[in-house]
């Protein structure tokens, strides 16, 4: 019996150092690794805060241009609509020039008579024959525009150009002339009407002067409105880029804060494995330091390990065995199991000695994986004679299974 101890303390006590170091080596990779992990959780949970300050500054400018996105809508939508207003005026004042040129009689036109042909009051006809024949004025001479304009084709060829006057082809200094002698119609017109009778028709070309100078200034209008309106719309176009490239780079960081926090979040969930992994190992050396002291003798040892597998019992990973088994040594990659004759009297002796109540129990250990999975068996002893196989494991792997000397063929106790 006590070289069996000798060898299962040779065998056995190689195994289990062995394997406490590994479990030992586990231990310190668990610790270290979950302090890398909280390393990392802590530098990516300061890239958060980092991330959420950037979201941060980028949101008043954010609000600044949607702010003065709104105010150039508000003011590209007033342009727009005094455009529209400008062009229905223009609309209205080239009818109006029309309901004009129905009221001149080229024949009392004729019929003005000048002081002195180089006096002022010729600006009026000079206007004409620069806007509307488009020529220079400074080809007029009276007496032969009255004879080509007013009494050749008795003044048709006149009406038609007055009719048929583009404003929008004309040439700015003839609104500036023609602005010009409008202003000055009073006295024109004092000059070349006589006391006794009016003439409808100079006043008439006059209003129809002022009708082409206000559709000048429409025009004018309207053109400066489309400047407008052209720079604010590049000033939207400019918004809405600076505007998209804002949101992107918010949207960006908002996904990236999404991203690492979820990662985080995820690390974190690990922590629980890991103590669990860390208290699994740190049970498996108590183990495994116990069986090992109770193959030195230790009684105290081997009641606390029957102990501690009894409470191994109620968690996955442990199984209790019979005394007999525990004396087996064990191989945790044996794949094939062969019984074991054993002899028990009714009194509970196994291998020749009693077996005593303490020692009921008994723990030897399976394998590392009996440790982490599967379910508790207990076998106990009741005094009565028992007729059982014990399983073993295939012994081929340890020392004590491999050697003809101290093996099962020379033992006297079988």
């Amino acid at each position: 019996m006590e070289k069996i101890k000798e060898i299962l303390q040779s065998s056995e006590g190689d195994f289990i150092n062995k394997e406490r170091n590994y479990l030992n080596e586990n231990l310190r990779f668990l610790e270290s690794f979950w302090r890398a992990t909280e390393d990392f959780v802590r530098t990516e949970e300061e890239t958060v805060q980092r991330l959420q300050k950037e979201i941060a500054t980028n949101r008043p400018e954010q609000e600044r241009n949607e702010g003065l996105l709104n105010g150039l809508k508000t003011e590209l939508a007033a342009i727009q609509a005094r455009i529209e207003d400008s062009e229905t005026e223009l609309r209205n004042v080239a009818t109006k020039r029309k309901e004009i040129v129905a009221a001149i009689n080229p024949a009392e036109l004729s019929t003005i008579k000048f002081k002195d042909n180089l006096d002022t009051s010729n600006d009026v006809f000079k206007w004409v024959i620069e806007a509307i024949y488009g020529d220079s004025k400074a080809n007029y001479y009276w007496d032969n525009f009255k004879k080509n304009a007013f009494k050749k084709d008795k003044g048709a060829d006149f009406i038609a150009r007055l009719k048929g006057l583009n404003t929008q082809k004309m040439r700015k200094d003839n609104f500036v002339f023609g602005r010009d002698v409008a202003s000055r119609s009073q006295a024109i017109i004092a000059e070349l009407e006589t006391k006794k009778k009016q003439n409808p028709s100079l006043r008439a070309l006059f209003d129809y002067i002022n009708n082409v100078v206000a559709a000048g200034d429409l025009q004018d209008r309207v053109e400066l409105e489309r400047g407008n309106l052209e720079t604010k719309q590049n000033e939207i176009t400019t918004n809405h880029t600076n505007s998209s490239n804002i949101i992107h780079t918010m949207k960006s960081l908002e996904d990236k804060v999404s991203v690492t926090t979820h990662y985080i979040e995820t690390l974190k969930k690990l922590r629980p494995l890991f103590e669990n992994a860390q208290a699994i190992t740190q049970e498996r050396i108590r183990f495994q330091e116990q069986y090992l002291q109770s193959l030195q003798g230790n009684t105290d040892a081997l009641d606390n390990l029957v102990h501690s597998t009894s409470q191994l019992g109620q968690s996955p990973g442990a199984k209790l065995y019979t005394q007999e088994q525990a004396f087996n040594p064990v191989n945790e990659h044996a794949t094939q199991q062969r019984p074991l004759e054993s002899q028990t009297s009714e009194e509970g002796e196994v291998f020749g000695e009693k077996q005593s109540p303490a020692k009921e129990g008994f723990v030897a250990q399976e394998g590392e994986e009996q440790h982490f999975g599967g379910e508790a068996h207990i076998g106990g002893n009741t005094g009565k004679k028992v007729e059982r196989q014990v399983p073993t494991t295939d012994l081929r792997e340890s020392e004590f299974a491999n050697s003809k000397k101290g093996g099962c063929e020379t033992c006297n106790i079988f």
